[in-house]
């Protein structure tokens, strides 16, 4: 097995660990409330998971650069990947633009925290999966 597939493997294994968390385990995570905090619950679940992975590609990622191996190889975005960059980026300009910026938590997003950090999460997990 080549270098380049083995370090491939791994960042596989970390997607796929993350993709079955993310699809199996979260629908069936809730606290011992049950329903009442669910929303607070599920948001910190998810944001834990996705930090988590996004932290450990990057720092595999860094790793492997510094080791001077190429996981990308002369990859190019797709248009489902530049749709969605060009989303995260519209959505942090509208984030400090916004009148709210001052009155509201736009970072974590009022009432249904739906933020920032939850559109960046989205996006960057869909960009490292993909």
């Amino acid at each position: 097995m080549s270098k380049n597939k083995k370090d491939n493997d791994i960042l596989s294994l970390i997607t796929d660990i993350y993709i079955f968390l993310i699809i199996v385990l979260f629908p069936l995570m809730v606290d011992s409330t049950g329903f009442f905090k669910i929303l607070e619950f599920k948001y910190n679940c998810f944001v834990y998971m996705s930090i988590t992975y996004i932290f450990l590609i990057i720092i595999l990622s860094i790793y492997y650069f510094l080791k001077g191996i190429n996981i990308l190889k002369k990859r190019k975005l797709m248009l489902a990947e530049w749709l969605a960059v060009i989303y995260l980026v519209i959505n942090i300009i509208s984030c400090l633009i916004s009148p709210f910026f001052k009155s509201y938590n736009l970072f974590i997003g009022p009432g249904r925290m739906e933020g920032l950090l939850v559109t960046t999460l989205y996006v960057l997990s869909f960009l490292f999966v993909s």
